[in-house]
């Protein structure tokens, strides 16, 4: 799978004072306050309409079903009729429907009405990762996703806690939360701004489109990292924000307790996704991912342990943290993935992964139950996410091919830039890497070649960059370049502190095209970088 990043851009506008941030963050709260407001009062359901526990898990799993089914095609929709006509319909569908929970004379009606909603939130969190990536690029585009990540931690953090004192005067009032959508439609609609294709953009046809989209999801480390998406969704949803609250309060008394329980989780994944920033600068996010199945194992053990319903608070946080690693990170990873005019389509894949996995959590939970009481919700979730980070590991991690033996090493001597002047008719481009730091500079093969680059000093065939300063931070096979005889691309060989173009992530096994002025990055803050010219 190919992938382009261009260089970032100049002169890039404060993203603190984009009104459009602040539309796609709205549309992003609107996304997630279905579960997270309505979670604490699950067990209360329970007397209200006179069913089991396993009959309650259907308020969760017909609210998220729809978004995982649906999402794909309005992901597709979008690309094809423009992001405002799906938007904002799915907005109107949300407020309605949701709203309309709270006069619903009986329980088949609220699961009717619960599955429109979820209709409704089908697209929104899709559409906010695409209208991200439409808008920012480079270093842009992390802070964007980080931005919305903390956002998303603290109103999570408000919402259980808003939902269980209103849950505490009526079940009903929670749902009544939903007409929040309608205002965020008036600033779709007057407000918001987007990128438009230039008239004379070709519009592909259906067929090609979704052959673009599938090619781009089709590939053992995008396709390991959707599973590593979906586990978390799918123990999110499952053990924590549908049967931690069963857990702590199996009598349905103490909706506040359940929405300060999920609070502090909320609050964990806000302090934690604050702190991104630092963390990415000495880890890379495929260790991020790593580490949070490891958290999430921990977590997940300690919860039938624990005696006292305020004890679950420590798990609580725990998890919020292997949240916080998780999603940033790999929504981050995935956003560079997609062609510019397949990015909703994409988008959307990812975010129907999500909501399947949603919807998967509570159902397996329900299972559990009926095998062998509550405690197994979380012993078998603990299990399978150790499970998963094995599965992870195997699935990220490329297989090398051998390098083509044409290539000059790291040998040259110190040199400077040459002049950017334009090439004559009789003077062809020479690729090249150059050292920001030191003004090495290395010459690319101009016949299709593919090499190495790392700090193997064995062979010839590789880039050897163990005399450059802070080499510690590169891996033995640390990436490749190729040449196929028009365009030359940069994989990560799943290297220790990760490869980037343009301070961007790259996902390990992944082509991405290289341009002239690309940065590359080995490792972290730039402590090895190079910028790719033809000179």
């Amino acid at each position: 799978m190919n992938a382009s990043i261009q260089a970032e851009q100049k002169n890039t506008p404060n993203i603190a004072q984009d009104k459009n941030l602040y539309i796609i963050i709205g549309v992003t709260l609107i996304s997630i306050m279905g579960g997270q407001t309505v979670a604490p009062i699950l067990p209360s359901l329970t007397s209200v309409f006179d069913v089991s526990t396993r009959d309650i898990e259907l308020v969760m799993t017909l609210f998220v079903l729809p978004i995982g089914l649906a999402t794909p095609v309005l992901g597709v929709l979008a690309d094809r009729i423009g992001i405002r006509k799906v938007l904002i319909p799915a907005l109107i569908l949300f407020a309605v429907a949701g709203a309309s929970i709270a006069f619903a004379g009986s329980f088949t009606n609220v699961l009717g009405l619960r599955f429109l909603q979820g209709l409704g939130a089908a697209p929104l969190d899709a559409l906010s990762l695409t209208m991200i990536a439409m808008l920012y690029q480079g270093r842009m585009l992390g802070t964007a996703m980080s931005i919305n990540a903390t956002v998303i931690g603290i109103s999570s953090a408000i919402y259980p806690l808003v939902g269980g004192a209103l849950g505490s005067l009526n079940w009903s009032y929670p749902f009544l939360l939903s007409v929040l959508a309608f205002p965020l439609v008036m600033l779709v609609i007057m407000v918001l701004k987007l990128p438009t294709k230039p008239p004379t953009a070709k519009k592909e046809s259906l067929k090609v489109y979704l052959k673009g989209t599938w090619n781009s999801v089709n590939n053992r480390s995008v396709m390991g990292l959707l599973f590593a998406v979906g586990t978390i969704f799918m123990i999110q949803f499952g053990a924590f924000i549908t049967y931690v609250p069963i857990f702590a309060d199996p009598d349905g008394d103490s909706q506040f307790m359940n929405g300060v329980i999920l609070c502090v989780m909320s609050l964990a994944v806000a302090i934690s996704a604050a702190q991104l920033g630092w963390l990415i600068q000495r880890f890379s996010e495929i260790t991020l991912i790593k580490t949070s199945f490891i958290i999430s194992a921990v977590a997940l053990i300690m919860i039938p342990f624990m005696t006292n319903p305020w004890m679950l608070l420590i798990p609580s946080a725990l998890f919020g943290v292997a949240l916080a690693f998780a999603l940033p990170s790999s929504q981050a990873l995935l956003a560079g993935l997609s062609a510019q005019d397949s990015r909703a389509g994409f988008m959307a894949v990812n975010a129907s992964v999500q909501s399947l996995g949603q919807a998967l959590g509570p159902i397996l939970g329900g299972v559990a139950i009926a095998l062998g009481g509550i405690k197994l919700v979380f012993f078998s979730a603990a299990i399978y996410s150790v499970i998963a980070f094995f599965i992870f590991n195997i699935l990220i991690t490329p297989k090398q091919i051998q390098p083509v033996p044409i290539v000059s090493e790291l040998q040259a001597q110190k040199t400077f830039v040459p002049p950017t002047d334009l090439p004559t008719n009789i003077q062809a481009p020479v690729p090249q890497l150059i050292h920001t730091l030191t003004n090495k500079v290395v010459d690319l093969p101009e016949v299709p070649s593919l090499i190495n680059i790392g700090k193997d000093s064995s062979s010839t065939q590789n880039i050897n960059v163990s005399d450059l300063p802070h080499s510690e931070v590169v891996s033995r096979n640390h990436a490749q370049i190729k040449f196929d005889g028009e365009n030359y691309y940069i994989q990560d060989l799943g290297s220790s502190n990760g490869t980037y173009i343009n301070k961007y992530p790259l996902l390990p096994g992944i082509w991405y095209k290289l341009g002239p002025g690309v940065k590359l990055g080995l490792g972290k803050r730039d402590m090895i970088a190079f910028t790719f010219q033809l000179n």
